[in-house]
């Protein structure tokens, strides 16, 4: 992959003296692309919502693991993210988010969700998801019930490894 900026570290992945992370749409006068984090998430929408068009249309062949779960957020998010489908590098340490109860939407109260740190202990992490879910048969054929629950904690199990930096996942994530 041709890259104009090395990704080093978490904060490598942000436009500098600011949370928004940098991205293709740049101008000269906004050599790391766009600022406002409104007009990203816009342009972020619009870019991706052709992409995914296009997949429905012309599926990424693979075995649904996690290099091709990586090749399909590549091609998702290429118009928007140079690293689209490379595994975060950071940070080093394991990373928190609040966001709401997903086990009882009823409590308002914010809940902390702790992400994997970057590197080999995400990678791995991934890797052992996908391969229990293959083992699992993809969760095909099972009673609705059981693959609600099942499916539920694959998603949680998935996006706490939080593996590739998606424009929104990361906003209000911070270090613990």
């Amino acid at each position: 992959m041709n890259r104009q900026h090395e990704f080093r570290t978490r904060d490598d992945y942000y436009i500098p003296g600011s949370f928004v992370l940098r991205n293709r749409f740049s101008t000269s006068a906004k050599p790391f692309g766009e600022t406002d984090p409104d007009v990203l998430r816009t342009l972020e929408e619009f870019a991706t919502s052709q992409r995914l068009v296009e997949l429905s249309e012309n599926p990424i062949p693979g075995a649904f693991d996690y290099a091709h779960m990586r090749a399909i957020h590549r091609y998702i998010f290429q118009d928007v993210y140079e690293w689209a489908g490379e595994p975060r590098v950071g940070p080093d340490t394991w990373m928190t988010k609040d966001g709401p109860n997903v086990l009882d939407a009823t409590d308002p109260t914010p809940v902390a969700y702790a992400y994997y740190p970057g590197g080999d202990v995400m990678n791995e992490a991934a890797e052992a998801e996908y391969a229990k879910l293959a083992g699992k048969g993809f969760l095909r054929g099972l009673p609705l019930d059981e693959f609600v629950g099942e499916c539920a904690e694959t998603w949680g199990e998935l996006n706490t490894g939080g593996s590739a930096l998606l424009g929104e996942e990361l906003i209000g994530a911070h270090d613990e």
